[in-house]
């Protein structure tokens, strides 16, 4: 199909009613945009205030329970691997598939202690963040939480990992 002349003619007339007549906005620098040269620069204060003492009572609660879902997964885990080992070979369904079944959930079981108390961690820790946003609370809180949260972290990425390699040791259902 073959465009008319004066479809065409219609078309390039009207495109220049679409424009605006006002022009570009300036590029030209605005006043907030200038830079503040450092001896205008607020003065930081070298000593940063301590967190709360609730802020210090939470988490030494949660790392206090993290630390005991830590020990009660180390205290089972032996056990667990050696029921593990016992049903690896076995088939589905089977006695000692069901007893190194049951051996991996409790195993998950005694490991949510410490994934509460990291999770927990982690609310706390946005719950500072936003008021610290806000100006009602010191970067020491957020420095003490994520000294508190990375331990605990670390534990619960190991306890993934065991517990995902003795999974890995039993046949699928």
């Amino acid at each position: 199909m073959i465009a008319r002349p004066s479809f065409l003619l219609a078309m390039t007339l009207l495109l220049p009613a679409c424009s605006t007549s006002d022009g570009y906005p300036s590029l030209a620098r605005r006043s907030f945009e200038t830079v503040v040269s450092p001896s205008q620069a607020p003065s930081v204060a070298a000593e940063m205030p301590a967190p709360g003492a609730d802020v210090l009572t939470r988490i030494e609660s949660l790392t206090s329970q993290g630390r005991a879902g830590v020990a009660a997964f180390d205290a089972f885990y032996g056990q667990a691997a050696e029921r593990v080992r016992a049903g690896a070979a076995a088939p589905v369904g089977s006695e000692n598939w069901v007893v190194a079944e049951v051996a991996i959930a409790r195993l998950e079981q005694e490991r949510s202690p410490a994934m509460v108390a990291l999770a927990s961690l982690d609310s706390l820790y946005a719950e500072r963040m936003n008021a610290a946003a806000g100006g009602d609370a010191t970067p020491a809180a957020l420095e003490a939480i994520e000294a508190a949260r990375q331990p605990m972290l670390s534990a619960v990425e190991a306890q993934n990992s065991r517990i995902e390699s003795l999974k890995a040791m039993l046949s699928a259902p």
